[in-house]
């Protein structure tokens, strides 16, 4: 839990620094932060399959990939997390264009990262 004197983020990576774990990345966006957790007991090699029976690859299978601008790991995390509503939602969230969106979608199919499943109108985007 954060604390009103700045020490939530120091209390976020202590468990990870306990366990031996690589910490808690950070990133300082323009309205919000962007926070990024190691499973612990994934890494810990306690569990070998997510809640839903899915083999875990190393890192959790869900990590945000290197080389990847802002825009494409702000929205890569808004889908893996299954709040991706529309692209309009989605610029209105983070503040940037319809365009700049489609863009990063068509950036993240192309690098395999995500897939459109089921028809335009009823489907969703999910991660690959």
């Amino acid at each position: 839990m954060s604390e009103a004197f700045g020490r939530g983020f120091e209390k976020m990576s202590l468990p990870y620094k306990e366990q031996g774990v690589a910490l808690p990345e950070y990133e300082a966006l323009p309205q919000d932060f962007l926070a990024i957790f190691t499973n612990i007991v994934v890494a810990k090699g306690i569990v070998s399959r997510d809640m839903n029976g899915k083999e875990i690859t190393s890192g959790g299978g869900n990590e945000i990939p290197e080389g990847l601008t802002d825009k494409e790991r702000l929205i890569l995390d808004i889908i893996s997390k299954g709040e991706f509503d529309s692209i309009r939602g989605v610029s209105e969230r983070l503040s940037i264009s319809h365009g700049a969106v489609e863009r990063v979608m068509k950036s993240l199919v192309s690098k395999k990262l995500i897939e459109r499943r089921g028809s335009d109108k009823s489907g969703s985007w999910v991660r690959i």
